[in-house]
């Protein structure tokens, strides 16, 4: 074989490992056991806000945001009419005391379905929506989830992406609000 033929498949071969380890080094680099968790954990609170499933919904989100939700929702019916008297049919209470004593989960249930009637378009983009891919940052114990959506209108199909944050807490991922 004539010398140059052989620097040639050298050149090649080099090129060749040099590629597979490459792209073993990018596989190790971005890959993340916790993925999987993570996104299982987006695809369940996604389908009961979805399905307006309101306290499994509210199981999935970080009880602290919840409770920051419940304080916020509080503060919010003292200064509103309107969203007090929603509060007091949806809760079946009569007065602020029996407000109070509802639980965190009773409140976010509340809200869903707050935004569910008063943002029906909300509801109608999530149910109408298909998933096309999720985008997952993760650090340690904290989760950075885009998922994107496609919607068919009468304009022409869109898109729309949902941010959340995800924390997880004695190995169980919340959302966080």
């Amino acid at each position: 074989m004539p010398p140059i033929i052989v620097r040639r498949k050298r050149y090649v071969g080099f090129l060749v490992v040099a590629l597979v380890g490459a792209s073993v080094l990018v596989v190790l680099q971005t890959y993340d056991p916790e993925r999987k968790a993570v996104e299982l954990a987006f695809n369940g609170y996604f389908g009961d806000v979805k399905h307006m499933l309101g306290p499994s919904a509210a199981s999935r989100v970080f009880p602290e945001d919840l409770a920051a939700l419940k304080e916020a929702a509080l503060l919010y019916a003292g200064s509103r009419t309107e969203f007090r008297a929603d509060a007091f049919a949806f809760l079946g209470v009569t007065d602020a005391a029996g407000l109070g004593r509802q639980t965190k989960e009773r409140f976010f249930e509340f809200l869903l379905d707050r935004t569910r009637r008063m943002h029906p378009e909300v509801l109608q983009t999530l149910n109408e929506g298909r998933l096309m891919g999720t985008k997952i940052r993760r650090r340690d114990d904290v989760a950075y989830v885009e998922a994107t959506f496609a919607v068919e209108t009468s304009a022409g199909p869109r898109r729309f992406v949902m941010r959340l944050q995800m924390l997880r807490s004695d190995d169980i991922w919340f959302v966080r609000i």
